[in-house]
């Protein structure tokens, strides 16, 4: 049986403010954007700069490459749980987001970093991200940050 996040009164009586209040459920929530970000607002500007030189992929490939990806993001979230064992959530999303931070100007990449756009720099910014995503992802939150003392 999973332990349970918290103890709430009725739901008549609990507050926005309240829920916000408890501990994980602003981070939970950030969390949550940050899925919802990559996934839903940057993937659709993906394809019209990969199909455009110097990149040139075709749709399947780039259907591959995002596909992997979120592989790559859902197994991070799979092993999460199991990656307590080795360091606390708190850790564990921490890096998460320095992870995220570190990967996405690469994704272009970012023209102070005077790289030529490669593929494999593409491919491997943006498993990172995805990876990064998988770390700070609701999964293992909901497991680990309110566990009893």
């Amino acid at each position: 049986m999973l332990p349970l996040i918290a103890v709430l009164p009725p739901s008549s009586t609990v507050s926005v403010w309240r829920l916000l209040n408890m501990r994980g459920v602003p981070l939970m929530l950030t969390c949550i954007f940050l899925l919802w970000f990559n996934v839903m607002a940057l993937e659709p500007t993906y394809q019209p700069y990969l199909t455009a030189p110097p990149y040139a992929l075709s749709s399947t490939d780039i259907g591959l490459v995002l596909s992997t990806a979120t592989g790559a993001m859902v197994l991070t979230m799979a092993l999460s749980g199991s990656l307590g064992t080795l360091m606390d959530a708190y850790t564990q999303q921490s890096l998460g987001f320095i992870l995220l931070c570190v990967s996405l100007p690469f994704l272009g990449p970012s023209p102070s970093f005077h790289l030529t756009p490669q593929l494999g720099l593409f491919i491997g910014a943006i498993i990172a991200c995805y990876t990064a995503v998988g770390l700070i992802g609701p999964t293992q939150s909901v497991r680990r940050l309110n566990r009893p003392r």
